[in-house]
């Protein structure tokens, strides 16, 4: 099971993550939008990871798939690219993974992209629509 953190509409909600995986309470100070401040309120949302062989970077093409929710490969951008800048060593943040909100009941739209940064353990989700 994934427990991930929210995101919004503003360029990156930023949290820092400890070895075992888990966040800490508190948005990391560079997460600066009206979006959000009640985050915390929020449920949090669990989804199970489900092994679905695709080629490496089946989530990059809007039209061939159902589902663009992956792990690995490639972003599936609606918009321009955001690949986010770590707001402490400033390095482009790496992408693990995305998840496609059509997969929810009902249906939503858009997508959640993560990104993290291995040396300074700080994580980045960002969030567009088409």
């Amino acid at each position: 099971m994934f427990s991930g953190p929210h995101a919004c509409f503003c360029p990156a909600v930023f949290s820092r993550y400890q070895l075992d995986g888990t966040a800490e309470a508190e948005l990391h100070p560079a997460t600066s939008c009206e979006e959000s401040e009640n985050v915390g309120a929020r449920p949090v949302s669990v989804r199970e990871l489900v092994l679905s062989p695709r080629p490496p970077f089946a989530a990059t093409d809007p039209f061939g798939i159902d589902d663009a929710t992956s792990l690995g490969g490639g972003p599936m951008w609606f918009q321009d690219a955001q690949y986010p800048r770590c707001p402490e060593c400033q390095d482009v943040m790496q992408f693990p993974a995305q998840f496609d909100n059509s997969s929810m009941k009902p249906p939503e739209e858009g997508i959640y992209y993560s990104f993290f940064c291995p040396q300074c353990r700080i994580a980045a989700v960002n969030y567009e629509q088409m």
